[in-house]
This record gives structure tokens, C-alpha cells and sequence, in this order.
């Protein structure tokens, strides 16, 4: 089967870091925050409507698009103002993701990452259909400190809004009990670029969509065929039975 597997880990992690080697490697990446910017830029759009209806039209920015540094200034600081932000734009960031790995899989790929940042939240609330959806979940993480340190510098954050932020995330040691595969970012750029090829050297190789759609057709066509030879036979036993009982009578 084409293998699609989960890239997840708390902010500052490294994780943009991981996804680009990946696709390096040969291995696209579906990046749903990459998705949510380009859903959520347009306040025209259906989704850029709803969120100028809901956080007002303060969110648009001087060019004319929707700031999501301002939609976070409002939300970060509201669990409710949150909640609602994810009820707007879940379903249709979900569609793209959906649209676009289908995508990939009928270009030939046989390995495919999703890059969602609420990854480790979705596994933890619903576990079956995550597993039952996924190959598996890698994890990127990165000691506390550094992560806090990165926050501050990346976003010119204070200590106290960087926290704030990293609280918002299940935490790495949490991440790390949901993950299948974990690298660990502790090391110089050119090592955690080394380590996301040698993960990718030890996953199986993967089927292209392709191939699985042919395996499946032959193995349909070699079932109907045994089906076809086992009715005839069957149909021959029939009559041979009741020939047999008929020379009784």
C-alpha cells in the first residue's frame, strides 16, 4: 500500500526543518499550515468571511489580506475564541489535505508525509481512526530549553508569551508516547538532516497507488476466476451425486 504517515511535534521542535529534508529525500510533504495560510488569507473567501464575521475586521491587514499573526493575538489568549477559530477552518484544511495527498498518490509516490500541526491532538482524542487512516506517526522533539529559547528568537516572543504558546500543545514527552518513530532534534542541522534519510532508508519501500489498484484487479480477476472453476466443479459433483443416487432407484 502506499505508506502516508503522520510528521508531528511541538513548536520549535524543527519540524519545518524535518519536512524539508523529507521532500529532499523524495518524499512530498502535505503541509497543512501551509494549507490553513492559503485558505485564510482571502477575506473574501467562504472561510476568510466567516472569520472577519467572527473576530471582526480588525484581522485584515494593510494589504488587503487576513493576518493570522492578528487572528492569533485575538485566539491564544480565548480557549473559546480558539475553539471556534478550529470549528471555521478544520474542514476545509481537512479537504485540502485529503485532495492533495490523492494527488500525490496518483503521481506514483509511494511514501507521503502530512504535516499537520494538530496531529498529536487528534491521535490522543480518537487513537483507532488515526491509526486506521495512517502507516504510522513520526515525531520530531527537542529538549525544553532549546525549544523555549527558539520560540523567543524564531517570533521575538517574551519568555512569558512563548510558554503561553508551547502550553497550548500537547507537550513533547506526551508527543513522544504517541509517536511510532521519534528523532530527536539535539544535534546540529547537517546531523537531524542525516537522521530523517537514515529513517527514511529503513521504511519500506510503499506501492503506488497504481500498483495497488492493479494487484487488487488481478487478484478480483483470479477470484472470480477460482469462484467460475469451483461452481463448475461444484455443478459437476451435483450431478454426478445425483446420477448416482438416480441409478439406485
Amino acid at each position: 500500500m502506499v505508506r502516508v504517515f503522520g510528521l508531528m511535534g511541538p513548536i520549535a521542535s524543527g519540524k519545518s526543518a524535518v519536512a524539508a529534508r523529507l521532500k529532499a529525500e523524495g518524499c512530498p510533504v502535505v503541509d497543512a499550515d501551509l494549507i490553513s495560510h492559503e485558505i485564510q488569507s482571502d477575506p473574501r473567501s467562504k472561510v476568510g468571511k466567516r472569520l472577519v464575521a467572527e473576530f471582526g475586521s480588525s484581522i485584515v491587514g494593510s494589504d488587503g489580506k487576513i493576518d493570522r499573526a492578528k487572528i492569533g493575538e485575538v485566539v491564544f489568549a480565548d480557549p473559546d475564541k480558539l475553539k471556534r477559530l478550529n470549528q471555521i477552518t478544520h474542514g476545509p484544511i481537512l479537504q485540502e489535505i485529503i485532495r492533495q495527498t490523492f494527488t500525490l498518490m496518483l503521481k506514483h509516490h509511494r511514501q507521503i508525509a502530512l504535516d499537520i500541526p494538530l496531529l498529536a491532538k487528534i491521535i490522543s482524542s480518537n487513537p483507532r481512526a488515526a491509526r486506521w487512516l495512517l502507516s504510522g506517526v513520526l515525531a520530531v522533539l527537542v529538549p525544553p530549553e532549546t525549544q523555549l529559547k527558539r520560540l523567543m528568537a524564531r517570533n521575538n516572543f517574551s519568555e512569558e508569551e512563548a510558554k503561553r504558546r508551547i502550553s497550548t500543545q500537547l507537550s513533547g514527552d506526551d508527543q513522544r508516547k504517541l509517536a511510532d518513530w521519534v528523532l530527536e532534534n539535539d544535534c546540529s542541522l547537517e546531523e537531524l538532516q542525516e537522521r530523517v534519510a537514515a529513517f527514511l532508508r529503513k521504511q519500506p519501500r510503499g506501492w503506488s497507488l497504481w500498483e495497488v489498484v492493479g494487484v487488487t484487479a488481478l487478484l478480483a480477476a483470479l477470484s472470480a476466476g477460482v469462484g467460475s472453476s469451483w461452481g463448475t466443479l461444484a455443478g459437476v459433483c451435483s450431478f454426478a451425486g445425483l446420477s448416482a443416487v438416480t441409478a439406485k432407484l
